[in-house]
């Protein structure tokens, strides 16, 4: 050490003249010295630390043993469990070593645990936000084209019923001609077996012999299969609020037809691995960086006599605190600024975002308000002398980025497990398969509750259950056919609309071995996929539960289904 015998009143400039006199309430009592630039705290300092420590460890207690055990929780599942936890093991590693400086002493605090943490705040601070922002957005893409599969096919049979009733009004099918025809009752029978349509235009007049005489559109024999084909059009479309619009037509099934490169750069990027990858990675960058910067303060000081980025100490020493210099605030502010710049790209893709059902979204933009205001906070707190030289050894400033951490806890992590713990309370006695059965066959709920399954990111259970419905009513000679494309779409691992059940790997072989030995379609059984449907009905119920909160249309379709299915009990 280079000035530790230095007097209190040559670093009059450093420090306040008033951290001297506080007597017993200075740390060091009536001895108070300045050692390598550092001065005196007050004992308010540890105080206020041990304080904060406290709180911090229940909230971070709290989280840990919330999300280990709602981990299965779809509130905790959309924000991933692993992501949750390196949130709170960066904001802990920052959080600790910053406050044990506090609360052991500045002069004490190892200066290379110190530095450390120094050098880590930007990442620690700025990461989760990233990955935060990263992993709405693309969940967001990758579940809008989840859905999609389901658009397409539903647009593509919208063209089909369009082609087909142009095909039946196009002229080159039909020819006029004018017939008499009994109107008793019995001819209406008549009518329908000779496929004769009456034209909207035509005009009739009944003459004695209680005949009329009407144009008539005759269709040419082979085409009548075309009048079957619209009438079963305008059921369709009659039926688009009916509980039975699932048909069985062939093509009609959900494909895996996701572009395999897209999906797959999309789902790494919201999975573990690429998370913990990046936290490795930035971990030990910045690891590197202060390295390498102590070993040029190192060589500077060997040259020179001079340091550059600590006063008058090692940045490695392990047996005395340390004070950075300038330099080492303004490569600081540099790692903070690229982080800054990752950080508000990253935001602005979350306003293309729809919202989500989680809260996701508006706890991310909350939680950046908070901390372009806690940084602010930050700087402006190190500009003010006030602050600087006497204030921050009572009450450190350092505390306004602390408390953005504990906020950042409490949001993303706790919230989550309340969340849960609320929902689970809430919803513990409360469901009917046979209500989401009937939700599901309808066709105008089926697409209200496809939409909020995409922005609660898990489409895969509602498309599973639309496709196992149509295998059930699927004709014989298809089964083995729809049932490959169904093994395939959904219970493949590494398929793009792959379940979230257990034991997928088995279930699949499973069905798989009843395939390859049925030789003949007609043995395999409708109830093929009804473990499977099953699942997919237990994965739903919290879902259409949020669901049931929110939309009104929901709450009446169930409303007047529970009112049809007492009526009927009571007759």
């Amino acid at each position: 050490m280079e000035t530790n015998s230095s007097t209190n009143s040559s670093y009059s400039s450093i420090c306040d003249p008033r951290l001297f006199k506080l007597g017993d309430l200075s740390r060091e009592g009536y001895n108070a010295t300045v050692v390598n630039n550092i001065c005196p705290d007050s004992i308010f300092t540890p105080i206020f630390s041990g304080i904060f420590i406290f709180v911090y460890l229940l909230f971070v207690g709290f989280g840990i043993i919330g999300v280990i055990w709602k981990r299965n929780s779809s509130y905790v599942k959309a924000r991933n469990p692993l992501y949750l936890i390196l949130t709170i093991i960066a904001s802990l590693f920052f959080v600790m070593t910053t406050c044990l400086r506090y609360a052991i002493g500045r002069k004490l605090m190892p200066c290379f645990l110190y530095t450390i943490s120094f050098f880590v705040i930007a990442p620690a601070i700025c990461l989760p936000t990233v990955f935060r922002c990263i992993r709405i957005y693309f969940m967001y893409k990758l579940n809008l084209e989840k859905s999609k599969v389901f658009d397409q096919k539903a647009n593509s049979s919208t063209r089909d019923k369009s082609k087909k009733s142009s095909k039946i009004n196009d002229p080159k099918h039909k020819f006029s001609s004018t017939s008499t025809i009994p109107t008793v009752g019995s001819s209406l029978s008549l009518v329908d077996k000779k496929a004769v349509s009456f034209d909207e235009k035509s005009s009739g007049t009944t003459d004695e012999q209680n005949t009329t005489a009407i144009n008539l559109e005759l269709t040419p024999p082979e085409d009548s299969s075309i009048i079957a084909e619209i009438k079963d059009m305008r059921r369709d479309d009659s039926e688009n609020d009916s509980q039975t619009w699932i048909t069985s037509a062939e093509d009609d099934f959900t494909d895996s037809i996701l572009d395999e490169r897209k999906f797959k750069i999309f789902s790494f990027l919201v999975s573990y691995k690429f998370i913990g990858i990046v936290y490795i990675i930035a971990f030990f960058i910045h690891l590197a960086i202060w390295a390498i910067l102590g070993g040029a303060d190192e060589a500077s000081f060997s040259s020179s006599g001079k340091r550059m980025f600590i006063w008058n100490v090692s940045m490695f020493a392990f047996d005395s605190g340390c004070v950075t210099t300038s330099n080492t605030i303004f490569i600081l502010a540099g790692e903070a600024a690229f982080y800054i710049i990752i950080e508000i790209a990253f935001a602005i893709l979350l306003f293309f975002a729809d919202r989500d059902t989680w809260l996701i979204k508006r706890e991310t933009i909350l939680l950046i308000i908070i901390q372009i205001i806690q940084a602010i906070a930050y700087l402006v707190s190190g500009q003010i002398e006030i602050v600087r030289f006497l204030t921050d050894y009572f009450i450190p400033f350092g505390f306004t980025l602390l408390i953005y951490s504990l906020i950042e806890i409490f949001i993303s992590v706790d919230m989550a497990v309340l969340y849960s713990i609320y929902h689970d309370w809430q919803h513990q006695h409360s469901y009917a398969e046979t209500e989401i059965e009937m939700l599901l066959k309808n066709r105008k709920t089926f697409v209200i509750i496809l939409d909020f399954a995409r922005r609660s990111y898990c489409t895969e259970d509602i498309l599973a259950f639309r496709d196992i419905e149509k295998f059930k009513i699927m004709p014989k000679r298809h089964k083995t056919k729809v049932a490959s494309r169904i093994l395939n779409t959904y219970l493949k691992t590494g398929s793009s609309l792959e379940l979230n059940i257990s034991n997928i790997r088995q279930r699949y072989e499973s069905i798989e071995l009843v395939l390859n030995q049925s030789n003949d379609p007609s043995l395999i059984p409708n109830t093929l996929f009804d473990e499977i449907k099953f699942q997919c009905m237990q994965n739903m119920i919290d879902v259409v539960e949020r669901l049931k909160i929110s939309n009104k249309s929901i709450q009446e379709t169930i409303s007047n289904w529970k009112r049809t299915m007492q009526e009927q009990e009571e007759q």
